[in-house]
């Protein structure tokens, strides 16, 4: 018999060591000792969340991760650059998991079971995501071991759990991988294999706060056989995790518990015990804790002290019991006494014989009331166990000293204690060598003893620092090539003439990148939620990057968020450029604006629609956000002087940055300009109607600047009259266009930037447009834009697979992936067939989420009209034999003939115009041909005479 927990100084076997190839299995080091590298991760999400929660994690303590697969239940979507791999939806068609579901129904009913009424068993698409994740597990596994068959340990987690991955190595180090073993946090369940009662089967490891596997385990549980039986016989089983007990436990493996993982968020009202002891994960997270968890404690190790005092200790409101050392009719049941004391009054008759045989000490002492004991009871917990004691808890006869509080609270007499040492609050959050648990929690006239010191001889885990981008932790940048008046980004290399010739556009895209510093506009309620997948799509190649944002101490992963906004009016020659200013505005010569209008606000070239992400005027960020955009330049500048191009973008926005640089690539850098999309306003600078100020570019889309332009902005007294002048201006993009015009410079209009999202209902007018950014978008169209451009590039990369590998030897490792990564982009060459066109917008991410009966899809629909799209042909249709017919038969004829007639229509687009036609329309009177569509569809009334028709598999760019 195998033990169920093997610890490595009580081997029963000796293990033989084991070497790993390199050449077969580069990911994996072959060092005895475990290493991050031994361990193959599975993070299981699914198609409805997938792609909200999982940038963080891969941001934050999953960066350096190497052997990780997402696991998910919808087949062909991606995660940044990932795959998820759908293990469900062809689950139940595989041949041998089919015939061990019949094989299992005939033993469940032999009598009953019909071998030719066999009922197909699968998953349906109507059920929940959290239905659909209990098919996951036991595929999932198999897979991890398929993609990493020489991994020690298999670890599998939720897209809302966080990792202490020393924790878990240092915990792991106790065990023997070579033996079958089956790790996590312990629960029962009833409802699956005919148990009916908690308790009556084996214990499972809850599956989303991590089950862990070793080799030799998952080796026994991914056997063909034993697989195939296991899917056929606990099919019907409520939870994947259970599902894998179930299997584990056929094998003859049974759950052993790996401490401190833990089914539990961070609250505080979640009990906190043993501030010393290292939690291995945490479970049930939002991003903003995945977040808090990186950066405000020890990444990859951290102690409950660590915890509480960074994350759970700000959050606790104001007036909370936790403020208070002494309570009166509350107690704290749950957090668990390492010792308790019997108090007797002195000289009463009161026994205390049976107190002592159960090891329980007992004290007379002189009171006077009840409450006396309770405060003697506070006293203990304060002076004579300062240094263990936290909660204390008098329940009428014995004082309960314990180390840990939180939980359920019930009505006795109780207190939290609280010592009045002022050292003891001062948080000592990252202290490795001492080991000293953070300390501190409210401070009223004293301070909370969560601050016991830890003993030496925990886990002997080292706290990393959190590693920070270069160009983001300090004023230094990467040098940049050197000035040159020509156009083009690289100024060093030889002269390119644009053209429509792909093979004239070999423009090395990385090698542009570095030309061109981005600032990314965000703020601290939004920016862990928004941008994330930013980060780990279009932005990820990009290294000259500031994210900027309006409080101090925020993270995104290991980037810091700027903060631009809390002292901005604190700098002292802003000061005086304002005091000037309110002097000036003061003057009664001095004409002061209008403000009547503010409420008007800016006036967009396209409408809202209701399938964008909304910005609430009203919220506090969106008022911060006006003062951002003029110091987020200058700090742009400062610290990326040399760069060619400043380009500020929302955290709401995809942006093309092949396109972008096709397009900058016509321009002087060494010139004034100032490139957008240009927009009208009123309510500021005295500015009453639309029209009557200068256009400014609409911000959350995209302001790009030259070297030359942002010279003239950032210029010390010019900028700051700036801010003092507009700084009652309702947009930070308006009062970047309002600088801007100060010093002599107007907006240019680049084509392709757009101030919306795309949608069905908006203009589709030129197939080979090619956009550089999408506005106002959740974060699953930033992945989907991304995943359509990838899907672009790699498909022209495998159709010229081999003049690929010929030509540049860097492609040849592409020619080869099912799918590609956004490592391409920095790869790979720029080629103008490569740009992304509206076309393949509306393909790839806009048409495949229509239902079939959707009228842009359709050829032919009664009573629609499709106005705002421009006809490039119009054709009237006449019947000659109308005249001819009686008055009776009239009306009738010409309802037949008008149907007739938007036939005709149609086949006039469909065959005589077939090159360029898309949409038909027909208004009882005139055939209107079209080369776009979209736009607003209006719907008309039954027997109108409208007919119309949407050839969308034509709307291709043919170049």
């Amino acid at each position: 018999i195998i033990p169920l927990q093997i610890r490595k100084e009580c081997r029963l076997i000796p293990v033989e060591s084991n070497t790993f190839s390199e050449s077969l299995n580069p990911v994996f080091n072959s060092s005895d000792s475990l290493q991050i590298d031994h361990i193959a991760i599975a993070l299981k999400t699914g198609s409805e969340v997938g792609v909200e929660r999982v940038p963080i994690q891969l941001l934050t303590f999953l960066q350096d991760i190497k052997n990780i697969i997402l696991i998910g239940d919808e087949h062909g979507y991606t995660i940044g650059p990932n795959v998820v791999h759908d293990v469900v939806s062809g689950l139940y068609e595989d041949l041998d998991i089919k015939s061990a579901i019949k094989a299992r129904m005939v033993f469940e009913d032999p009598e009953n079971f019909n071998m030719t009424d066999y009922p197909e068993f699968e998953i349906m698409k109507d059920i929940t995501g959290w239905q659909r994740d209990a098919h996951k597990n036991l595929p999932a596994f198999k897979l991890l071991y398929e993609k990493f068959p020489k991994a020690r340990w298999y670890l599998m987690i939720d897209d809302d759990t966080y990792v202490y991955f020393d924790t878990l190595l240092a915990r792991l180090d106790e065990f023997d991988w070579s033996y079958p073993l089956y790790l996590g946090n312990k629960n029962v369940f009833r409802g699956c294999d005919g148990v009916k009662e908690f308790g009556d089967g084996p214990n499972f490891a809850h599956g989303g706060s991590g089950i862990i596997i070793s080799q030799e385990a998952i080796k026994q549980l991914v056997k063909p056989t034993q697989f195939n039986e296991c899917i056929a016989r606990y099919r019907d089983c409520w939870a994947g995790d259970v599902r894998t007990s179930l299997c584990l436990r056929d094998s003859g493996i049974f759950l052993e518990t790996l401490e401190g993982v833990q089914n539990k968020p961070i609250t505080y009202n979640e009990v906190w015990d043993k501030p010393c002891d290292n939690p291995t994960t945490f479970h049930r997270l939002n991003s903003s804790n995945i977040q808090q968890l990186f950066s405000k404690t020890p990444y990859k190790s951290a102690t409950n002290a660590d915890v509480f005092n960074g994350i759970v200790k700000p959050k606790i409101p104001e007036g909370s019991l936790l403020f208070r050392d002494f309570l009166q009719d509350i107690d704290w049941p749950d957090s668990h006494p390492y010792h308790s004391i019997k108090l007797t009054k002195k000289g009463s008759e009161e026994q205390s014989q049976d107190h002592a045989e159960k090891n329980t000490e007992v004290r007379e002492i002189v009171v006077k009331s009840n409450l006396d004991f309770a405060e003697y009871c506070k006293n203990i917990c304060r002076f004579e166990e300062k240094k263990k004691c936290i909660t204390w808890v008098w329940d009428g006869k014995s004082c309960w000293l314990k180390d840990g509080f939180g939980g359920e609270m019930v009505a006795l007499s109780a207190g939290s204690m609280f010592s009045r040492n002022p050292r003891i609050r001062r948080i000592l959050f990252f202290i490795t060598v001492a080991f000293i648990c953070a300390v501190g929690l409210f401070v009223i006239s004293s301070s909370f003893r969560y601050n016991v010191s830890c003993p030496k001889n925990l886990l002997p885990i080292q706290t990393p620092n959190i590693q920070i981008n270069a160009s983001l932790s300090n004023g230094d940048s990467k040098p940049l090539s050197t000035q040159s008046n020509r156009g083009d980004l690289d100024a060093e290399e030889e002269e390119i003439s644009i053209s429509t010739d792909a093979e004239k556009l070999a423009l090395p895209i990385f090698s542009k990148l570095k030309h061109v510093a981005f600032a990314l506009k965000t703020g601290q309620k939004v920016a862990v939620d928004r941008v994330p997948i930013q980060l780990i799509t279009f932005l990820r190649d990009v290294e000259n990057l500031l994210i900027i944002g309006d409080e101090p101490g925020v993270q995104i992963g290991a980037h810091v968020m700027h903060d631009v906004y809390t002292n901005l009016y604190e700098d002292p020659e802003i000061k005086e450029a304002i005091k000037k200013r309110i002097e000036y505005e003061n003057n009664s010569t001095h004409i002061k604006p209008d403000k009547s209008h503010l409420k008007h606000e800016i006036r967009l070239t396209r409408r809202l629609v209701p399938a964008e992400i909304i910005p609430d005027t009203a919220s506090t960020g969106w008022k911060r956000d006006a003062h951002k955009n003029l110091p987020a330049f200058k700090l742009l500048h400062d610290r990326f002087p040399e760069a060619r191009w400043y380009f500020m973008i929302d955290d709401d926005t995809f942006a093309y940055l092949d396109t972008l640089i096709y397009r900058l690539a016509t321009f002087n850098w060494n010139q004034p300009l100032y490139l957008g999309v240009p927009n009208v306003f009123r309510g500021c600078d005295g500015v009453k109607k639309f029209g009557e100020g200068p256009h400014f570019a609409h911000g959350g889309s995209g302001i790009i600047l030259s070297r030359g332009a942002i010279k003239k902005l950032v210029q010390p007294t010019h900028l700051n009259k700036c801010i003092a002048r507009y700084r009652q201006c309702f947009a930070g993009d308006v009062r970047t266009a309002l600088c801007l015009r100060d010093a002599d410079i107007l907006v240019t209009k680049l084509p392709g930037i757009h101030g919306t999202a795309p949608v069905k209902e908006q203009l589709w007018s030129n197939p080979c447009d090619t956009p550089i950014t999408w506005h106002h978008l959740p974060v699953q169209q930033i992945q989907q834009l991304q995943t359509a451009q990838e899907e672009k590039i790699f498909e022209r990369l495998r159709d010229q697979r081999q003049e690929a590998e010929d030509t540049d030897p860097k492609l040849n490792h592409l020619s080869k992936r099912r799918l590609p990564f956004v490592s391409i982009l920095s790869d790979r060459y720029l080629v103008e067939d490569d740009l992304t066109t509206e076309a393949d917008v509306f393909h790839k991410v806009i048409a495949p989420q229509l239902p079939r009966n959707d009228p842009i899809l359709q050829e032919f629909v009664d009573d629609v009209d499709w106005p705002k799209s421009q006809s490039f042909r119009s054709i009237r249709l006449v019947d000659t034999n109308l005249e001819d017919q009686q008055d009776g038969s009239k009306l009738r004829r010409g309802i037949l003939m008008n149907y007739g007639f938007a036939e005709s229509c149609r086949n006039i687009c469909r065959d005589e115009e077939h090159e360029r036609c898309v949409t038909w329309v027909w208004d009882g009177a005139i055939c209107w041909l079209k080369r776009g569509m979209g736009g607003k569809m209006i719907q008309k009334e039954p027997g109108s005479g409208f007919a119309s028709g949407v050839f969308a598999k034509r709307f291709l760019c043919k170049r």
